[in-house]
């Protein structure tokens, strides 16, 4: 499948090359665009990622292609990279540069040595960079020669670099000291040969306020140490684990003073969690996005129950769902849904909700993913996809409400959902006194209602987003309804 390649133009005159969806063919639109010195000039960024429409069909086909084939499209490719990217340095001034989301290639090869050397020549006048690595690619990029002054912006996806030498990291990092917001994820893997070896954990960015932190550290000492030289966090995405037998550290109570909203990973430290929602540390979080498997989190939230306003919860619909028969199971899984009947249940995922509302008495706003594009394989087949996001899920929702609190949004989101219909907008059964939004976000689409109530009924009408971001970097904050 041929990459799609196109130029975005700014108000101001700027462009920005955009390479989505793979690398094939791309030789002669670089040779294009190294023939017009005017739009040289103009590239100030370059945007190279994967197609967010492709289905795991086409993802599967990429990766089944001879390693021949893929090496020399990724070498013809990263060759034009760097003829524009050194046509750049001549005639123009690169300020923004992604790379990601394209593993299919780099995971059976890597860039070429004088793509590295043509980006980096770029070090004095880059703001934002975003790259991500797969495994022995990071030991052999060749070393920036210059340190990143107006870096701002830096996105280090390497989590498939497994047991590789991360000296390049140490100096990306200790080169890059106007950093506001950053992103190191790093192998997640428990064993001792999996994690990227040589990181120092020295770096310090006085005015760091966006951290993704996602690693797998033993011990926790120079992780925690890091965290306590970055007052100025305000939002964490956090994916921190360690045995907490061989690391017995604890999250410092003196660590993120500013912390207001807290994103967590799969995987992370339990008593850390703890210790993050310590009543003691009196950090002012107002905003907590959670997993449904990390269920174990939510008695935890009572601690911050005085400034937590919107809490999201990221569900597998069929955690909402009441359970049904799968027409699709095999005998096999009829005998484990016998020995499952056997076991005494644990709560449904809106009970325990329904039971952890009434201790949040600050709440403002509650969200619920309930995406229902996955198929779950089983057995050697795909389960059926489940049905989309509808108007039953939010009354299912709305049940689990307290009769009297102070939640004021409701919010829903499925990239697959159906449209409210009139009918169902026109009286919206069982909401509390206290609702005044709901949001239905269905694909790319974020639909704002404003709850009206009348001779009896509550109806659903659209209303106008009540607050936009001023900021330039779109984050996961951004989707609440309300401004905290």
């Amino acid at each position: 499948m041929s990459g799609q390649y196109s130029i975005a133009h700014a108000a101001n005159g700027d462009q920005t090359l955009i390479v989505c969806g793979g690398l094939k063919d791309f030789k002669d639109t670089a040779e294009n665009i190294l023939k017009d010195d005017y739009r040289i000039a103009r590239l100030r960024a370059i945007e190279i990622s994967r197609n967010e429409n492709e289905d795991d069909e086409a993802i599967a086909k990429k990766e089944e292609r001879p390693e021949e084939d893929v090496r020399a499209e990724l070498a013809t490719f990263s060759q034009s990279m760097a003829d524009i990217l050194n046509a750049i340095h001549e005639k123009g001034k690169l300020e923004s540069f992604k790379w990601s989301g394209l593993q299919f290639a780099i995971k059976k090869t890597a860039r070429s040595t004088a793509f590295w050397e043509a980006l980096w020549k770029h070090s004095a006048t880059l703001t934002k960079l975003e790259l991500d690595c797969d495994q022995r690619e990071i030991g052999n990029i060749p070393h920036p020669t210059a340190p990143m002054p107006n870096l701002h912006t830096l996105n280090l996806w390497m989590g498939n670099a497994c047991g590789d030498d991360g000296t390049i990291v140490n100096k990306l990092l200790h080169g890059a000291p106007s950093i506001t917001a950053l992103v190191l994820s790093l192998p997640g893997c428990d064993l001792d040969g999996c994690r990227i070896r040589n990181l120092t954990w020295d770096y310090t960015f006085p005015q760091l306020s966006t951290l993704l932190l996602s690693v797998f550290n033993v011990p926790l000492t120079p992780v925690f140490d890091f965290l306590l030289r970055h007052p100025l966090v305000k939002t964490l995405t956090y994916g921190v684990d360690t045995y907490r037998d061989e690391s017995p550290d604890v999250f410092p109570n003196a660590a993120l003073p500013a912390l207001r909203a807290i994103k967590f990973e799969t995987c992370f430290d339990d008593d850390a969690v703890q210790e993050i929602f310590s009543a003691d540390a009196a950090r002012p979080i107002a905003h907590v996005s959670i997993q449904s498997s990390s269920q174990r989190l939510f008695p935890h939230l009572a601690a911050i129950s005085p400034s937590l306003k919107c809490l999201e919860i990221e569900a597998r619909c069929s955690e909402w769902r009441p359970e049904e028969p799968d027409s699709d199971s095999s005998d096999s899984e009829e005998e484990e849904e016998e020995e499952k009947k056997k076991i005494e249940p644990s709560p449904r995922l809106p009970e325990v909700v329904k039971a952890l509302l009434p201790s949040l008495t600050a709440l403002r706003e509650l969200a619920i993913d309930l995406d229902t594009d996955t198929r779950i394989y089983s057995n050697g087949n795909w389960k059926q996809q489940p049905p989309p996001m509808s108007a039953d899920d939010l009354i299912s929702v709305l049940e689990v409400l307290p009769a009297k609190s102070d939640i004021r949004v409701v919010r829903l989101s499925d990239s697959r959902g159906e449209e409210l219909s009139e009918a169902f907008r026109g009286d919206v059964p069982g909401v509390p006194e206290s609702l005044e939004f709901i949001r239905w976000d269905i694909g790319k689409k974020r639909i704002l209602y404003r709850l009206e109530r009348e001779g009896g009924k509550v109806k659903a009408v659209w209303h106008e987003r009540l607050w936009h971001s001023t900021g330039g970097e779109k984050a996961w904050t951004d989707e609440r309804v309300l401004e905290y």
